[in-house]
């Protein structure tokens, strides 16, 4: 799978698991958030982590860019 990747990826086509920003926009899945938190309070402190998180990368606050290949 790996060698297939490479090789799509070399010869200019798209390997398994590239998305483009429609498909990766529409992605969802588990919080990955690592801490310690308060015992009180810790469903909304998780919560905006990673509210906080997703706001500081690009691809969540939308400054990401998407590069082509030739």
């Amino acid at each position: 799978m790996l060698r297939g990747a490479i090789e799509a990826a070399g010869s200019g086509r798209r390997p398994p698991m590239v998305l483009d920003a429609a498909a990766a926009a529409a992605m969802t899945g588990p919080a990955a958030i690592d801490g310690i938190g308060p015992s009180e309070g810790w469903q909304s402190y998780w919560q905006k982590t990673d509210a906080n998180r997703r706001q500081a990368s690009s691809w969540g606050n939308g400054t990401a860019s998407v590069s082509s290949r030739p």
